[in-house]
């Protein structure tokens, strides 16, 4: 995979045609493809007689069941010339080794596509402002790794992924002390079973029992009129807002009430 240049975020401007990236590419013997959309990332890499492939996308925060991961092999390398015949019949190759990245812009706004042949030759393509390729060009390539993937018995679903999307946290992964700073105040979550205590710089500001709803780790009070199926039914604690599970090791306390800010809490030996 190609790297641009590092950006510098405020407005730098990053505008180039890379060196060797032709636009007629004379190979059609696909050895890896990558495309990374706004809403989805797929991928396909060759190793001797076997294709790995792997997708992922339409993440949501409200667990909808539209999110979807997967990653799995396949022996049937006709998977190949039909993505090459995508990239003749949709020109994807047209302006090859373009780069156009705008520093301090959010993501999403752009795509990236990378193609590797036996033979050396390459496309790639990135814009972080605008796409690379047509939106029919887009829709081909993910019409193509869907259908690869219910072949495979799989879909671009959350039931049918075959790998873990959401890492939340456990009652058995909460069990214990977990501390942190907030804008210099000492911050400390003590979980005992299903019940919670926050305290801030040592004085009580919480205990109560505490439920897990996508991911987040809040007060097991309803708001009045809520039926409990989305976080926001929820009440928020008083010390903290909520907390989630940031990765294998850490906590992330989040803050909403007057103004957005986060800690992150680590757990006490």
């Amino acid at each position: 995979m190609i790297n641009p240049n590092e950006i510098i975020c405020g407005g730098v401007v990053t505008d180039q045609k890379l060196q060797g990236y032709d636009d007629m590419i004379q190979s059609k013997d696909i050895i890896s493809f990558e495309y990374i959309h706004p809403n989805y990332k797929l991928s396909c890499k060759k190793n001797n007689n076997t294709l790995t492939i792997t997708s992922s996308g339409a993440f949501s925060r409200t667990r909808d069941g539209s999110s979807f991961k997967l990653l799995f092999d396949t022996s049937d390398l006709s998977f190949l010339k039909k993505l090459q015949s995508i990239i003749e019949k949709d020109q994807i190759s047209k302006n090859n080794g373009s780069i156009y990245e705008v520093g301090g812009l959010p993501e999403g706004l752009g795509d990236t596509i990378s193609v590797e042949y036996e033979s050396g030759e390459k496309i790639y393509k990135h814009s972080n402002q605008s796409m690379t390729i047509t939106e029919e060009a887009s829709f081909d390539i993910y019409d193509a790794f869907h259908a690869l993937a219910i072949q495979n018995g799989y879909d671009f679903t959350t039931e049918k992924s075959n790998q873990i999307i959401y890492d939340d946290a456990t009652e058995e992964f909460l069990q214990g002390s977990w501390k942190g700073k907030h804008f210099g105040k000492n911050i400390q979550a003590i979980f005992t079973n299903n019940q919670v205590q926050i305290l801030v710089d040592g004085k009580e500001t919480d205990q109560e029992e505490y439920i897990i709803v996508e991911g987040a780790i809040i007060s097991n009070r309803l708001k009045e009129g809520k039926n409990g199926t989305r976080e926001y039914d929820y009440e928020h604690f008083k010390g903290v807002s909520y907390l989630k599970k940031k990765n294998k090791i850490m906590l992330v306390a989040y803050f909403v009430e007057g103004s957005y800010s986060t800690c992150d809490l680590v757990k006490e030996n």
